[in-house]
């Protein structure tokens, strides 16, 4: 899915590193009559991939956007 909301958590390791990766992707675009996003997290490393389905409401997403907000501007005054 190539828009907005297709993946809205991307999480990985910088270039050269491990090459970890934890996202949640989009399978289904929100609708008038549905309350949820139809999602899936995936877990990505050198020997094994992984994902198992989710259901996410905006107010989820917000509070991911919160807590990972948070945290990255926590992690970006540490390193000056």
């Amino acid at each position: 899915m190539e828009d907005d909301l297709g993946e809205p958590i991307h999480l990985a390791d910088p270039p050269g590193a491990s090459g970890h990766v934890v996202s949640l992707r989009v399978l289904e675009p929100p609708t008038p009559d549905r309350a949820f996003l139809d999602c899936e997290f995936v877990v990505e490393a050198e020997t094994v991939r992984g994902s198992f389905p989710v259901y996410m409401t905006s107010d989820d997403l917000d509070d991911w956007e919160e807590a990972l907000g948070g945290r990255l501007r926590a992690i970006g005054s540490c390193r000056g």
